[in-house]
């Protein structure tokens, strides 16, 4: 699950209460993006992908 301090849905901490309902879910929180965190900061949204995908 990915949220941003940015946007208005999901809030981090509003996904971080979701995020807890699920075991096996991981939570990331970009600073500074908003609902685009792919074009906020390319770099750091695929990095973050990379990282789950690679688990």
């Amino acid at each position: 699950m990915k949220a941003s301090r940015c946007s208005f849905c999901p809030l981090p901490r509003v996904a971080a209460t979701v995020a807890r309902l699920f075991p096996e879910v991981e939570l990331a929180v970009q600073p500074g993006a908003g609902h685009f965190p792919w074009l906020d900061d390319p770099f750091r949204f695929s990095g973050t992908v990379e990282t789950f995908l690679r688990g």
